[in-house]
């Protein structure tokens, strides 16, 4: 063998042989981050200031009821408690971890409150109203591949869905505004609507129950509507449809 091809094939074996190290000490670090539940599931009471929007970062399971008084209990492993953050800055609650944290069952957040107005869950995260609320106003935003089911009586409700997150709302409202992106569904076949505007994109799908209706649909896009809505406006581009919704 030529001496050069030896010094090629030595030079792979160190590449190789540092890149499988790269990854073993890339991965021992990753998981030496992640603190991991104990089994023993506690709950713990937490004093928060007053807010009207809530924002969800991660894999918590959030149950909120509308009440007084203000309330938040955390169930979950209790070596995990203090990584759990719930930060109200600009008066907006902040739901976050400090570390990576991994439960072996739900991170149940039971929470308390008599107003408010927007509310936003990412990260896997999943947010459910335990009974119907009674808001003037409520906008509601889900992403990546997160969850909420709100059920409520409102004034104008506003519900962006992004990136195959999964969004239901069930009720009254007068007005209601739907945008679904990115493959997700967004489904407000219960939200009975006075007048409902519906925007579905790339692949993602609405069903809407109103009396008047403006519906776009694009690049694969679907809306679907119950009943037998007065149109302002239908259109659509891209492969995207609108159609009535078979019961």
């Amino acid at each position: 063998m030529k001496k050069s091809n030896l010094i090629l094939l030595i030079a792979l074996g160190i590449i190789i042989i540092i890149s499988i190290t790269g990854i073993f000490v890339l991965k021992s670090n990753l998981f030496a981050t992640i603190t991991f539940g104990e089994g023993n599931i506690v709950q713990s009471e937490r004093d928060i200031p007053s807010f009207e929007k809530i924002k969800i970062n991660g894999r918590y399971n959030v149950y909120f009821t509308q009440d007084s008084p203000r309330e938040l209990i955390i169930f979950t492993e209790e070596n995990l408690h203090e990584f759990i953050r719930t930060d109200v800055r600009n008066n907006e609650l902040y739901i976050s971890s400090s570390q990576p944290i991994r439960s072996n069952s739900e991170i149940r957040i039971e929470l308390s409150n008599d107003f408010l107005t927007h509310v936003e869950v990412s990260a896997s995260g999943k947010f459910f109203t335990t009974r119907a609320i009674a808001l003037p106003l409520l906008h509601l935003t889900a992403n990546a591949g997160s969850t909420m089911d709100v059920e409520g009586i409102f004034e104008s409700l506003f519900a962006l869905q992004n990136a195959g997150a999964t969004l239901k709302l069930r009720g009254e409202t007068d007005k209601l505004n739907l945008e679904s992106n990115a493959g997700g569904s967004l489904d407000a076949s219960q939200m009975r609507a006075t007048s409902a505007t519906a925007r579905a994109n790339a692949g993602a799908s609405i069903i809407v129950n109103a009396a008047e209706l403006d519906a776009e649909a694009n690049a694969g896009g679907s809306v679907r509507y119950l009943g037998d809505p007065v149109f302002k406006s239908m259109r659509t581009s891209a492969g995207g449809s609108i159609n009535k919704q078979s019961r």
